[in-house]
């Protein structure tokens, strides 16, 4: 008979908060990013001051109605109404109670029936068009080393969907010309994930890792997208080079990196993506960020149903 699977041993007899600084630790252990790391303790400390007003000596004792007055509170003594910012609190909590309820800690989840705030939706206006995209990417001009750099830099984002940082941090070796893609090794949430790119896009990285990086290049370097100064680059020049770009293209919607990964979902999606494999190439956890993504119009809905739809088109 196989052995109960023993849950990890938290401390429960230590001072008020332990329990919140055991839950960050479980999240540092899951390899969570430092900045993700950073907003869950700043929303935990705020909690944690609400339950000391309210004299709480064990957070393990709270219901749902106290966790509603606790949302209230923060809405009416921190002005803190956005929902966005209001879901972020809601998120928090949920992970932490659910990490106690895992640990055997408490009976039940008291953030089960805990409402998220409803967001407003919208369609995102900074999505570019199929030929609004074309002509991005053709913006740089490809006779100069600096322009083939901006020109793969560009497609990272717009064809590839990497984030930003992930631009910036992205090695050589991880590019495959052959197999047409990029491992993407410890993006958001330390997650490694294969993107892929098409024919014209491989051209393009060719150009540039075969001779344009090179000349770019005053010494060896592993990151793929070198500076003027013969380095890597940071996000600040990434997003000027977007900037640059569009400027050049004559766009007047502000567009930016994440414009770029935002086009490249919705995209896919008009394209018949479904948005679990959408949120895989994303490197999503949940599909909730990813539908947060590629909110389309009726039309475009209905487009993908009918295109997709095994009997859209009778």
């Amino acid at each position: 008979m196989a052995a109960k699977r023993r849950p990890k041993k938290v401390n429960k007899k230590a001072g008020r908060g332990s329990l919140r600084a055991e839950y960050l630790a479980h999240l540092r252990r899951r390899n969570y990013s430092p900045e993700t790391l950073n907003t869950y303790r700043c929303l935990l400390r705020i909690y944690g001051a609400w339950l000391h007003l309210e004299a709480f000596s064990n957070e393990r004792r709270v219901t749902l109605e106290d966790l509603e007055r606790f949302m209230a509170w923060i809405h009416t003594e921190h002005g803190i109404t956005n929902a966005g910012s209001r879901g972020n609190f809601v998120k928090a909590l949920r992970g932490f109670y659910g990490f106690l309820h895992k640990e055997r800690l408490i009976l039940s989840d008291p953030t089960k029936d805990l409402q998220h705030p409803k967001i407003p939706q919208r369609v995102h206006q900074d999505v570019l068009s199929i030929p609004e995209l074309r002509k991005l990417m053709a913006s740089p001009d490809m006779t100069t080393p600096l322009g083939v750099r901006d020109a793969a830099t560009l497609r990272l984002m717009g064809m590839c969907g990497l984030r930003i940082s992930e631009v910036s941090n992205l090695l050589v070796k991880h590019i495959h010309l052959r197999r047409r893609e990029i491992m993407v090794r410890k993006g958001k949430g330390q997650k490694d994930r294969v993107v892929f790119f098409d024919h014209g896009t491989r051209d393009v990285f060719q150009a540039y890792l075969k001779s344009a990086r090179t000349a770019l290049m005053k010494a060896p370097s592993p990151w793929t997208v070198i500076g003027e100064k013969g380095h890597g680059i940071g996000t600040i020049s990434i997003r000027k080079i977007v900037r640059d770009h569009v400027k050049q293209a004559g766009f007047k919607k502000r567009i930016t990196p994440h414009s770029l990964r935002r086009t490249f979902a919705v995209l896919l999606l008009k394209g018949g993506c479904n948005l679990k494999a959408i949120a895989e190439i994303m490197g999503h956890d949940e599909l909730s960020t990813t539908a947060g993504y590629v909110q389309l119009d009726t039309d475009s809905m209905r487009d993908v149903y009918n295109q997709t739809h095994p009997l859209g088109e009778e």
